[in-house]
C-alpha cells in the first residue's frame, strides 16, 4: 500500500483529496500545516507528499526544500499544488518533483504521485 501525506490549508480540498487517494488504495495522512507533517515524517515514512505552496507558517517551498535536503527523505516524491502562477518556479527552486496549478483534476494529480 502506498502512503501519502497531504498538506493543504483549504480544509475542503484537504478532505476531498484524502477521500480520493484512499479510494485509490493509499494510506493517507492529512495536515493543514507543514510543521506537524514534517515532525511526523520519520514515523509515517510516506512514499509521496502533496504540498500546497501557500501555507500558514512554513510554506510549501520551505517544507519541500527542508524535506529534499534530508538524506533519508530526498527520494520522497513531492508534488506542489497552488493557485499561484509562480508554482512552476517554486517547484524548480525547492526541488519538488512535479507541480500542478489549481484547479486540477484528481487524475492529473494521481498521475504525478
Amino acid at each position: 500500500m502506498k502512503k501519502i501525506i497531504i498538506i493543504e490549508d483549504d480544509l475542503d480540498l484537504l478532505e476531498s483529496l484524502g477521500v480520493l487517494f484512499e479510494s485509490e488504495g493509499f494510506k493517507v495522512w492529512k495536515f493543514s500545516k507543514a510543521e506537524p507533517a514534517i515532525k511526523k515524517m520519520e514515523k509515517l515514512n510516506p512514499d509521496a507528499l502533496v504540498i500546497d505552496l501557500m501555507l500558514p507558517g512554513i510554506n510549501g517551498d520551505e517544507a519541500t526544500s527542508f524535506i529534499k535536503s534530508r538524506p533519508d527523505y530526498k527520494n520522497k516524491r513531492i508534488v506542489l499544488i497552488s493557485a499561484d502562477e509562480g508554482v512552476a518556479k517554486s517547484a524548480k527552486v525547492s526541488g519538488a518533483d512535479a507541480y500542478l496549478k489549481k484547479p486540477f483534476t484528481f487524475e492529473n494529480l494521481l498521475g504525478l504521485v
